[in-house]
């Protein structure tokens, strides 16, 4: 990295928000979190050659339910979204920088002996990650070398 103003780890700052929830009544325990990160990177500038923020929003929402003595079952749906930044090539295009995600999570689980669980689970995590993430004014996300 070069020297000067905007070249030391203490130029780039990262600001992160966030809330985290729970809520149980008898059998049922629903967990939730969602963040919102932001931080700025010494390898991403505008073609401008302004720096810019690179951002990432995420958060999950799992259910656990008791069916019985030892039983119980689970969900789980998780996401990141990523935002845009400039495509670089000076025509003021904003791309994402990675691919959005999403996850689904289903299973059971069983408690044979206080230290013993067994458990199955299905789980998605294709839906957005195969899809490239598309600005209005369109693009694909962007590769970031960082080398």
């Amino acid at each position: 990295m070069p020297s000067g103003p905007g070249t030391v780890v203490e130029d780039f700052n990262q600001k992160i928000a966030g809330v985290a929830v729970v809520y149980e009544i008898r059998h049922l325990v629903i967990v939730g979190e969602w963040t919102r990160n932001r931080w700025r990177s010494p390898f991403i500038a505008a073609a401008a050659g302004g720096a810019e923020d690179l951002e990432v929003t995420g958060g999950y929402l799992e259910a656990r339910y008791k069916l019985a003595l030892g039983l119980s079952a689970a969900g789980r749906y998780s996401t990141l979204r990523f935002g845009e930044i400039d495509d670089g090539t000076g025509q003021g295009r904003r791309i994402g920088w990675d691919y959005d995600t999403l996850r689904l999570e289903a299973g059971v689980g069983y408690w044979i002996t206080e230290g013993v669980f067994v458990s199955g689970r299905v789980r998605e995590a294709e839906p957005l990650v195969r899809q490239r993430r598309r600005s209005a004014r369109g693009g694909a996300p962007a590769e970031i070398n960082q080398g």
